[in-house]
């Protein structure tokens, strides 16, 4: 069976596996906790939260911005969050500690925005800190962002102990992809929608060490990105050609899944077959 771990040698751990929901709410169905004092699991507590903002919030807005925002049956902590700042929440239960990122907007903090860097540095804390009891659920809806960002998120999650679940939730593009592709376990939402293109580049120097700079970034994301997209069946030879001649390629959630559930059937076939 084809395993992308093989391909993404630097970035995917050998225990990834491709998953599949085309179902929003099942994404919240396995690892369930039941720590909230109205028998709600906490999971389902913080899901129904976002239904109590509007009402609630006004009364329970705090002055100080908190490193992670928690949901519970008693109280919203709703402080004011600047853009580029993901979302984080956190369930405890005897069976272990779930966090819920929601990384949205531009990929990478805003340095002007202290709040932003902080939750950025919170998701590496919580990444590289967590244990195998720990379920991490990490939803993406991003246009892109800062290709340092993305290395070093996707670092994270592969060297995570944690079981990281990586959710297409919107717009996965440019940079947003490759750290959907670096879940141990990958989920796609129908309404999604990938986009793959050359990194945009900038930098200072003579000609020759930008013109340098830029074919050594092009090179590794062509050899450590878009090739093992191309093996894993996530784009096509003329997807792949495209891409090279820097030009946008975009490819539906719904199409998506379809390439990568075909992939497994023609993999399991061949491996019975042997």
């Amino acid at each position: 069976m084809f395993n992308l771990s093989d391909a993404l040698r630097r970035y995917i751990p050998t225990t990834a596996t491709e998953s599949l929901d085309y179902n929003h709410t099942s994404l919240f169905n396995a690892d369930r906790s039941n720590d909230t004092s109205n028998g709600t699991s906490a999971i389902e507590a913080f899901g129904a939260s976002f239904d109590m903002v509007a009402q609630e919030a006004p009364k329970t807005l705090k002055s100080t911005p908190q490193p992670i925002t928690r949901f519970c049956s008693k109280e919203i902590i709703l402080p004011a969050v600047p853009a580029r700042t993901p979302f984080i929440a956190e369930a405890k239960s005897e069976s272990g500690t779930t966090y819920i990122i929601y990384l949205n907007d531009q990929i990478g903090p805003d340095l002007s925005e202290a709040m932003s860097l902080r939750r950025y540095e919170d998701i590496l804390v919580i990444l590289k800190t967590a244990s195998e009891q720990t379920n991490i659920m990490f939803y993406i809806n991003s246009m892109g962002g800062c290709i340092n960002w993305m290395f070093k998120i996707m670092t994270a999650i592969i060297t995570s102990k944690a079981q990281v679940t990586t959710i297409a939730a919107g717009s996965v593009m440019s940079a947003a992809a490759p750290i959907w592709a670096a879940g141990k376990v990958r989920k796609i939402i129908p309404n999604s929608i990938f986009m793959f293109h050359n990194p945009a580049h900038s930098d200072m120097g003579t000609t020759s060490m930008v013109s340098q700079s830029a074919q050594a970034l092009d090179d590794h994301i062509y050899t450590n990105v878009f090739k093992p997209f191309l093996d894993a069946g996530y784009i096509t030879e003329e997807e792949f050609a495209t891409i090279k001649k820097r030009q946008d390629v975009y490819i539906t959630g719904i199409e998506l899944s379809s390439r990568i559930e075909s992939k497994s059937t023609t993999t399991s076939k061949v491996a019975e077959g042997a």
